[in-house]
């Protein structure tokens, strides 16, 4: 299992359940992916990753 630690900022948080935003999390995955990938698997629409 691989994990990263995410915090988003300013309206990205709005994606985000309540108790992840504006704090720094750990995100657990289980195969090699980009960050743009990984932040998509929270919720963020594909427009908002840039």
């Amino acid at each position: 299992m691989l994990s990263v630690v995410f915090r988003l900022y300013e309206e990205l948080n709005d994606y985000l359940p309540e108790c992840r935003r504006k704090y720094a999390f750990v995100h657990t995955y289980r195969r090699r992916s980009s960050v743009k990938e990984l932040i998509k698997t929270l919720g963020v629409p594909f427009g908002e990753v840039t």
